[in-house]
């Protein structure tokens, strides 16, 4: 049977190369915030729209047929039965 290996450690990097690396992130949020601002300075504002506060005229369902209701209810309305 094989023994099982440990596992490699993870690269350790040194303060020299870990300052580098600040340093690039920190150019680049620099660089993307400069560039944010002035598009938002040549960017043309948006017209905006008013806001519909009524709603179009809605045709309401009307049967087309003239039925009388069933006698079943009519008898009962009145009291009959």
């Amino acid at each position: 049977m094989v023994s099982p290996t440990p596992k490699a450690l993870r690269y350790q990097l040194t303060a020299h190369e870990r300052q580098l690396c600040h340093e690039a992130l920190l150019n680049d949020r620099h660089e993307r915030r400069i560039r944010r601002d002035e598009q938002k300075d040549t960017k043309k504002a948006a017209k905006k729209k008013a806001a519909k506060h009524t709603t179009p005229a809605m045709e309401i369902p009307q049967s087309k047929q003239r039925r009388p209701p069933p006698p079943s209810h009519e008898r009962w309305w009145r009291g009959g039965c």
